[in-house]
């Protein structure tokens, strides 16, 4: 905290930036040397959400690199959320690699918002080949529904 302190964000926990309406764009660089410090897998959790805004999209190649190699669920969860968050279609090819990608295990779900929000068609046509994926079926059935819906 006394770094994002120093930065001039006085919080208690970086949860309190992942609640927060304000913008934190100096508190980003600060975020992300910490997301990748040997913390409890709850408080990286948190960094990793905290960096889930549009202005941490320069660090899109690092959250898909630590998202690749991290093993506690939490911790990855939160890293699904801050790529969901920061990718567009430009990038759109490697959300589909991880939510294709079963060793990500159910974070994958975290994934699917980058997809339904994309307006490249690869993004449903891997929504529609993931339809069949016990983990993911269910909630893509929902983006799929919502996406015929929105198109009527």
């Amino acid at each position: 905290m006394r770094d994002l302190r120093t930065a001039g964000y006085e919080v208690e926990s970086v949860w309190d930036l992942v609640n927060s309406t304000a913008a934190y764009p100096e508190a980003l660089p600060v975020l992300l040397e910490h997301l990748a410090r040997p913390y409890p897998a709850v408080v990286r959790e948190g960094i990793a959400r905290a960096l889930a805004v549009p202005e941490a999209r320069f660090c899109l190649d690092i959250l898909v690199r630590m998202y690749r190699e991290e093993q506690a669920r939490r911790a990855k969860d939160g890293l699904a959320v801050a790529i969901a968050a920061v990718s567009d279609d430009e990038v759109i090819g490697d959300v589909i690699d991880l939510a294709r990608d079963r060793r990500h295990g159910s974070s994958r779900l975290l994934l699917l918002t980058a997809l339904e929000r994309s307006k490249d068609p690869r993004a449903l046509e891997m929504l529609v080949e993931l339809e069949r994926d016990p983990e993911l079926g269910t909630e893509i059935r929902f983006i799929l529904g919502r996406l015929k819906s929105r198109k009527r």
